[in-house]
């Protein structure tokens, strides 16, 4: 399943934010300053919403519903 712009995943909860961090050419990870949104999915699964997005896609929902 590949999910399109119209494609909303539900039943995720926010779970605070967290600091950005990239990784370098090197291997050397560096927090940018930013923060990232958290969710939380039903079966208690964290991640940020473009991880539920690779997750969706890779056909693991967690408990959520993929909805157009």
């Amino acid at each position: 399943m590949v999910l399109n712009n119209n494609m909303k995943i539900q039943n995720l909860k926010s779970a605070g934010t967290k600091p950005e961090v990239v990784r370098s050419k090197s291997g050397k990870r560096y927090e940018t300053g930013e923060r990232v949104q958290m969710f939380r999915a039903p079966d208690g699964t964290r991640g940020s919403y473009s991880f539920f997005v690779r997750e969706v896609e890779r056909g693991r929902l967690h408990g959520c519903i993929v909805s157009t």
